[in-house]
């Protein structure tokens, strides 16, 4: 799966809050839920859930482009560096979150390099782990077409069959 299938997809299963500013504002805390989520699995070496969060900070990342009207950049593989992925995922992510709020609470033009930037940073994620990213796109909207068969509803959202969606995630 490409970036751009992933992007159409992924929208199918995202809550629309019935403005812009909330929808913003919903993909940037969901982005940093996500990076917690993604640290935590990575201190537990946990490689199923550490590709489970990669596809959901996709997920947050492609919606956002997707309530700005704009394509999700392709995927490119990058050389892996020593460095400290979730720290710096943590920096861009407290970037991107600083952009939604000057622009929903000043109206300052939002800046889409900061949210380009936090998809590069978990692309040097699955380049650094050799992960296969396309795959973890597939997963994650398969993981996401069994808790939604039809679209986002609350209620399915807050009552997860969290073990099919690990056997989703481990096959």
């Amino acid at each position: 799966m490409n970036t751009k299938q992933y992007q159409q997809q992924a929208k199918r299963t995202c809550a629309s809050l019935g403005s812009k500013e909330l929808d913003l504002a919903h993909m940037a805390l969901g982005i940093n839920t996500e990076v917690v989520e993604l640290e935590e699995a990575i201190e537990k070496d946990d490689l199923v859930n550490i590709k489970e969060e990669i596809g959901d900070l996709f997920f947050y990342v492609a919606n956002t482009f997707t309530f700005l009207n704009v394509e999700m950049p392709n995927m490119s593989y990058l050389i892996p560096t020593e460095k400290n992925y979730v720290r710096e995922l943590y920096k861009i992510t407290a970037n991107f979150q600083d952009t939604v709020k000057k622009h929903i609470a000043y109206g300052k033009k939002l800046d889409k390099n900061a949210l380009t930037e936090i998809q590069f940073a978990v692309m040097e994620l699955i380049t650094y782990y050799n992960f296969d990213g396309s795959k973890i796109l597939d997963k994650n909207i398969e993981k996401l077409k069994s808790r939604f068969p039809e679209k986002f509803t609350t209620e399915k959202a807050l009552n997860r069959d969290l073990k099919t969606e690990r056997k989703i995630l481990e096959s």
